[in-house]
């Protein structure tokens, strides 16, 4: 192609852009193909600013930086995805494990739950459960703040009966 190191950097760019092309068509690279363009170019640059003309041509040296950066990259890429999936059949292996609990866990909600009334049972989800302010529970269910804390006390009595019976069992 070329021997000398173009004049400026955007010569080097113009002249060695259907190189970059071609390190991808040959690496065989589809997937994020701008960010592999881009990265080509970055390689360009850091070919043109380290480039010693006493080891050899401006092209060949060109051609193996670019060509080592995307195979560096693509390692990266390679071992992200692997990783990933790993994780992700982890995740779904552990759901499905605890899918298989789901029966046994909803009847022990039942026995707990089937003698508290509905704000008890609001009570229990949005402020334990999901650790919202009373006044805020308060307010959407447009009772007073003394309904919602009264709705607490009753519930907790009766789940530690319940508590106490499933105990003696």
């Amino acid at each position: 192609m070329f021997d000398t190191k173009p004049a400026t950097f955007e010569e080097a760019l113009v002249q060695y852009t259907p190189m970059v092309h071609h390190l991808l068509k040959r690496l065989r690279i589809y997937k994020d193909f701008d960010d592999y363009i881009q990265l080509g170019f970055i390689a360009l640059w850091e070919a043109y600013e380290k480039f010693d003309p006493s080891k050899g041509t401006f092209s060949a040296y060109a051609y193996m930086t670019m060509k080592g950066h995307l195979l560096m990259a693509l390692k990266k890429q390679i071992k992200y995805e692997e990783h990933n999936k790993a994780l992700n059949e982890e995740f779904l292996d552990a759901i499905e494990a605890d899918m298989s609990r789901v029966p046994l866990e909803q009847e022990m909600l039942y026995l707990y739950y089937r003698d508290l009334t509905e704000g008890e049972k609001t009570y229990i989800h949005e402020h334990i459960i999901n650790d919202r302010p009373l006044q805020d529970i308060a307010a959407e269910h447009q009772v007073k703040l003394e309904a919602v804390k009264w709705w607490g006390r009753s519930a907790k009595k009766k789940l530690r009966r319940v508590a106490e019976t499933l105990g003696d069992h």
